[in-house]
């Protein structure tokens, strides 16, 4: 059961990459938030249809709704601030940093969450995480310096 779900995070990895690239480019046709409000506009309608497919009675869903402790909501703002930042972000450097900084920055966040949620802060991870940054500026160095030549 491990390898399925570790491979559906790897898969939600990707798609995020996709996902993010997909909405750059409609971003560049039509500005950055009216990009965000059409994504996030599409996916509560994708959201809503996978509702009524998997659950079936959609005024139960609703009702539960009350149960989810108000904070919580607060991941829809923060779609709408990755969609745009990612949107201006995008097309300005190549995908592979974006995909290497994202992924350094969520490493990053799930250490600090879990040291703060009581959970052991371990230097190793830390350690693989400036490893994956030195890499990245390292490359950086090597593409700005072929530039140059």
């Amino acid at each position: 059961m491990v390898v399925f779900w570790g491979l559906a995070a790897f898969i939600a990895g990707g798609l995020i990459i996709i996902s993010s690239i997909f909405n750059a480019q409609v971003a560049t046709k039509i500005g950055a938030y009216r990009s965000a409000l059409l994504n996030n506009v599409l996916a509560m309608i994708t959201a809503f249809f996978l509702l009524i497919i998997i659950y079936g009675n959609f005024t139960e869903e609703v009702h539960r709704i009350k149960e989810v402790p108000l904070w919580s909501l607060g991941g829809g703002f923060l779609t709408v601030i990755i969609v745009v930042g990612s949107n201006k972000i995008i097309p300005k450097i190549p995908v592979i940093y974006t995909a290497l900084l994202v992924f350094t920055g969520q490493l990053l966040i799930g250490l600090v969450l879990d040291s703060i949620m009581g959970r052991s802060f371990e230097v190793r991870r830390l350690t693989g995480i400036l490893f994956i940054l030195g890499g990245l500026v390292y490359n950086l160095y090597i593409d700005k310096k072929e530039m140059k030549e």
